[in-house]
């Protein structure tokens, strides 16, 4: 099992298009008997003009886990993305990863929301990830949904993992 607890923070720059944010992260992971954590932070910014908006940012900046004798740091990802909203029901993103000991990731997603009741909206995602590209059956293809109510928000995934199964990813956000 796999947990990240985290408490971000953004701020968009006076009479700029320029936001900038961090997150403080603690992540645990458990494997059989073993259990480990670590403090960890990532840190990015985003640029908007209309229906366009490009990002770039680290992921996991910091940090080792010590997991029984096995000690290994966290996967530090270099990012940079950029997203275009033709109407505000849809959205398009492009995303490319540099992974510090691993090679370049490309991955592309679409999201189709809609109200769907007063303060309610649902999203249904799909999308495409290179390096997945060799599970079996799917070939690095994912599905999602997600409902937000005012300042809470929950989302699923589900994406196939190989050999290992199936993955399947939830999370519950708060805004305040």
């Amino acid at each position: 099992a796999d947990r990240a607890y985290s408490l971000s923070y953004g701020v968009t720059l006076p009479g700029t298009r320029l936001s900038l944010g961090t997150s403080v992260k603690l992540v645990e992971s458990s494997l059989d008997a073993s259990r480990a954590s670590a403090l960890t932070a990532d840190a990015g910014g985003l640029w908007r003009a209309g229906s366009w908006s490009a990002g770039a940012g680290v992921r996991n900046a910091f940090g080792r886990m010590d997991l029984g004798s096995s000690s290994d740091p966290l996967p530090f990802v270099a990012y940079g993305a950029a997203s275009w909203a033709p109407r505000p029901e849809w959205l398009a993103v492009a995303e490319v990863d540099l992974p510090r000991q691993d090679s370049l990731v490309a991955a592309l997603g679409l999201e189709r929301s809609r109200r769907v009741a007063y303060g309610v909206t649902a999203a249904a995602r799909a999308g495409w990830r290179s390096e997945r590209a060799d599970a079996v059956g799917m070939a690095g293809v994912s599905f999602g949904f997600g409902v937000s109510w005012k300042s809470l928000d929950a989302d699923f995934s589900w994406m196939p993992g190989g050999l290992l199964g199936d993955v399947m990813q939830y999370s519950v956000k708060a805004r305040f």
